[in-house]
This record gives C-alpha cells, sequence and structure tokens, in this order.
C-alpha cells in the first residue's frame, strides 16, 4: 500500500490518465470549520495578529480580523490572511467551483469504468454553524472556528438566493455542476433512518436516547451525536417522504429500525445498504460514553439501586412505596429497610404464606423516586432522562436495583434472565444501559 499526502489538487496532477478505478471521499463541508493552514503575509513580520479581548470573562487570546473583500486582514498590522483550504470559500458558488476544478483532475485519471463516490453535507443560511454565512462587526472569533463571539447579536447576511434558516442545498448544487462538467450523475444515496428511530445524543440538557423526529427539532448546533469515537456535531436534519419502499430491521436487542433500503450499516461483512442484509448479519456496535462531568449530589448507589427494584417491583400510593416479593428474599428486605432507614423514612414487612410486602415511607424516598423514575404502570415505568446525567456506576446500580427485582441469575451460563410486561420504554433504557455499561442485551 502506497499512501500520498499533500495538496489533492496538487497530489492529483502528478498521477498519469485513467490510472485509478474507484475514487471515494468525503471533502471538507461548507463553512463547517478552519483547519488551521491559513498563512498571513505583508504586515509586520513581529506581529501574532492577536489581542487579549477585554471584554470576555475568560480572558481568552482571541484572533480579531477586518474582512476586505474576500479576503481577511488583521487590524493591527494589515497583514493580508492567505487561505486556500476547501470549505471556507465566501459563497457556496465558489465552494462549488473549488470542487470541481478538484473533481476535473479526478476524471481525468479515472478509467472509463471507474465511478466517483462523494459523501456531501448540507448546511443552513445563516445558522451560524459555518464561517461565511454571515459577518459581524466588531467580531472576536477564538482560535476555533466553530466558536464566534460578538459585542451584540450577529447581523446576518442572505447568502445569494437563501434567506435565513434555508437549506442551503450543496450536496445538489454539486451534483448538477458536476454533471455540467461532464460527470454521469448515476445515484444519490440518502441514508434515513425513519423519525420513531431512536439515537443517543447529547444536548443542552445532557446525554439521552431521543427519537430521530424529537431530535429534528432543536436546532442542529446544539446537538451532537456518538460516532463510536467522540462526540460529532450534528448538521442538520431533513425530512423526507415516504415511498413506500422503507425497510424494519429487527435486532437480535429488540431494537426495530425502520429506514431507506440506502441505509448503511457497518457489519462484520463490511458496510452494507439495509437491502443488503440478512439474518445473521452482525451489526458493529458500540459502548457509549460515560458522562463527563456526571451528576453529583446526595443521590448514591443506595438510591440507584432502590430506583431500579421499584421500577421492578414497585408502585405507589399516597406516599406509600409498596415493593412486592417472595417471603425467601430476606436480603431484599435487610437493604430496603436500611436505605430507608438512610434517607429519614422507615419500613414495614409483611409475610403471607408465599407473599412479602414491603412498605416504605419517607418524603426523601418517594423525591428519589420522582428524580430517577418516570411512568407509574409496569407497562410505561422506566428511567427518567435525567438518569443519563449520572455516572456508569450510578446506571449500574440502577440496573443491578431492577434486575434484583425482574431479574434470575444463571451462574451457569454467566448471564441474567428477565421477564417484564411488554414496555417501550424500558426496552429503550434497558438497551441505553447495556449499550453505557457495555453489556450485550438479547430481547425477544
Amino acid at each position: 500500500m502506497q499512501i500520498i499526502q499533500g495538496d489533492c489538487l496538487e497530489v492529483l496532477k502528478t498521477l498519469p490518465d485513467q490510472s485509478v478505478q474507484t475514487i471515494v471521499t468525503s471533502p471538507p463541508y461548507y463553512g463547517l470549520r478552519d483547519y488551521g493552514t491559513a498563512k498571513w503575509e505583508g504586515g509586520d513580520s513581529e506581529c501574532d495578529h492577536t489581542i487579549n479581548n477585554p471584554d470576555a470573562d475568560n480572558k481568552a487570546v482571541f484572533s480579531e480580523r477586518v474582512t476586505r473583500g474576500n479576503r481577511q486582514a488583521c487590524i493591527r498590522c494589515g497583514a493580508i490572511r492567505i487561505d486556500s483550504q476547501i470549505g471556507l470559500e465566501p459563497t457556496p458558488d465558489e465552494y462549488v467551483a473549488k470542487l470541481v476544478a478538484v473533481f476535473r483532475e479526478c476524471k481525468r485519471i479515472l478509467r472509463d469504468d471507474g465511478t466517483l463516490w462523494v459523501n456531501i453535507g448540507d448546511s443552513f443560511a445563516g445558522s451560524g454553524c459555518g464561517t461565511n454565512d454571515y459577518r459581524t462587526e466588531k467580531s472576536r472569533s477564538i482560535n476555533k472556528s466553530d466558536v464566534m463571539f460578538s459585542k451584540r447579536p450577529p447581523q446576518q447576511k442572505e447568502l445569494p438566493g437563501c434567506k435565513p434558516k434555508d437549506l442551503i442545498g450543496i450536496p445538489w448544487m454539486l451534483a448538477f455542476a458536476l454533471r455540467a462538467d461532464g460527470w454521469y450523475l448515476r445515484q444519490d444515496i440518502i441514508w434515513c433512518l425513519s423519525g420513531g428511530a431512536f439515537v443517543y445524543v447529547k444536548t443542552q440538557k445532557g446525554v439521552m436516547p431521543m427519537m430521530v423526529k424529537d431530535m429534528a427539532r432543536l436546532d442542529p448546533s446544539t446537538v451532537k451525536l456518538w460516532n463510536g469515537d467522540k462526540w460529532t456535531q450534528l448538521l442538520g436534519v431533513s425530512k423526507s417522504e415516504r415511498k413506500g419502499d422503507e425497510l424494519e430491521i429487527v435486532l437480535r436487542s429488540g431494537e426495530r429500525i425502520s429506514c431507506t433500503p440506502s441505509h448503511k450499516f457497518p457489519t462484520a461483512r463490511g458496510l452494507l445498504t439495509a437491502s443488503e442484509l440478512t439474518a445473521g448479519d452482525i451489526l458493529r456496535s458500540t459502548t457509549l460514553p460515560d458522562v463527563d462531568n456526571p451528576r453529583d449530589c446526595v443521590l448514591d448507589e443506595d438510591a440507584a439501586w432502590f430506583a431500579g427494584l421499584y421500577i421492578a417491583e414497585g408502585s405507589r400510593q399516597h406516599g406509600c412505596i409498596q415493593i412486592a416479593g417472595h417471603s425467601k428474599e430476606i436480603e431484599r428486605w435487610e437493604r430496603c429497610n436500611h436505605i430507608a432507614k438512610k434517607f429519614g423514612g422507615y419500613a414495614t414487612l409483611t409475610v403471607d404464606g408465599n407473599n412479602q410486602a414491603i412498605r416504605i415511607y419517607g418524603k426523601v424516598l418517594n423525591a428519589i423516586l420522582d428524580e430517577l423514575v418516570s411512568g407509574t404502570y409496569a407497562s410505561d415505568k422506566c428511567f427518567a432522562t435525567v438518569t443519563w446525567r449520572y455516572s456508569n456506576k450510578f446506571i449500574a446500580s440502577m440496573l443491578d436495583g431492577y434486575l434484583s427485582g425482574d431479574g434470575h441469575w444463571e451462574a451457569e451460563n454467566n448471564r441474567w434472565r428477565l421477564g417484564f410486561t411488554r414496555n417501550y420504554n424500558l426496552e429503550r433504557d434497558l438497551r441505553t444501559a447495556c449499550a453505557r455499561l457495555g453489556y450485550r442485551l438479547i430481547l425477544n
């Protein structure tokens, strides 16, 4: 294998005609980020083109620049910023023209039976997530392109043909421009999940599982998705009309995913479209990350265990928390009694034949359930959304409490078996908890 590194356009010019059969690429999206490769020409060679911003609370060092036409200049010394990186062009038209020039060289080196695969994203006009869709006077931008501060709200500059909040249409612009340049447009492949599919997101309220249709209502700039290695910024969500060819994928974890036939899944056989999947295919999985700054309060692992047990076996009436069980479950009673006293309440035990009834009283204990449990009945009780803001250790204790109620440990198979009333919310939470903790779940 040979790896060639360099400016794409310059390197492509060194390759011979019709020497490549397949090109797969994901060029930088328009206005997404600054890769820090720009240089400064002219001005004061001793100037670092930065000043301290006295208005910023964190006293960070900011780059201060003004725009001169389509180029930027340091306001301290007048040096001109020279930037050739793709994605930071002043307008979408210039961005597309730059890509067309690159792909023209790709066409030269591509064999007659070759194909070009381009993964290209879109963004919204005036969204502020890019660097070129608006400008502000007296703006001060930190040396990371996806963070911008200003003394007043940005005055949005409309892109040609676009109103603020319009989807720019970069993929279509590029596709039509390449076709006009001699390429044959063979297929658009949109990776689309149904609105009812759950994804794991990081928002301003923390991390949580969320339906795609709910995520679509949020400002994309406030949402990140886990890609298996790191949190990545959501660029946007668009709605597609159903065509009637959608597929439903049922996983062994019980998850049902409705998607387009072209939606791609990473599998042990490689990246496959939904239409190519067959029974027995193993999808690649990832362990969801622990939270960076877990919720830190008086609630501890005992509180988590108690909430999990309540989801499995509990009910409430007039402030009385009732836990049902078998008369032989003495350890359960002892732990519930300990937890009740620990949080300022008390517990009673009633045994009738093989039946055990634990009754627990206390305002704090009820508040714990209000915090950590959603739902009322066996058909809808589940983990409260705030649970996912706690640490993996906390979630493991909550899952342990749940399994202490509904689960049965099989030592010979090193697994838990459990059964519960059909509860889609609980299914979702068990899958999420297992993904956070690195457990394997089979749910029928």
